[in-house]
């Protein structure tokens, strides 16, 4: 577990670094990167096409790494595009049910095709992850409400 800044590692860089608790079927690694102050490091970027348009979850993946207390316990600046539109959402890691593994962010109206999520860095001094994100189809309420009956 991490608990600050890790020697010999540059403040406000991205750096990959193994972890098994990181999502990936062949490399378990997952990057990190140390905020020293509200400057924050290099944005990361992770690409997805989603094939329909519809209502989409947002979920974002933190590795056994992370600590739910101490220098990883923040608020990552994140932003999304898709289609010409774009949010700014937080995600707030200190948030009551966020934990190691993934975590739901907001849900979101896409259009299908391309859809980047920028992990633009935080306000506080600590360690940020960028692992991995992942879109999960929000069902119909109308189509959950006949399956129910």
């Amino acid at each position: 577990m991490y608990d600050g800044w890790v020697p010999g590692m540059p403040a406000e860089i991205w750096h990959r670094t193994p972890d098994m608790g990181a999502y990936g079927r062949h490399r378990k690694t997952t990057a990190i990167a140390w905020v020293p102050k509200a400057k924050p490091p290099r944005k990361v970027s992770f690409v997805a096409n989603v094939p329909v348009s519809a209502t989409w979850l947002l979920e974002y993946h933190l590795p056994i790494a992370w600590s739910p207390s101490g220098y990883s316990d923040l608020t990552y600046n994140l932003s999304v595009h898709n289609d010409e539109r774009d949010w700014n959402v937080p995600f707030d890691t200190s948030s009551e049910g966020v934990t190691n593994g993934w975590n739901s962010v907001e849900k979101f109206d896409l259009n299908a095709g391309t859809v980047i999520v920028d992990v633009l860095g935080t306000e506080s001094r600590g360690l940020m992850f960028a692992d991995a994100i992942r879109w999960t189809i929000v069902p119909d309420e109308s189509e959950v409400k006949n399956i129910e009956r």
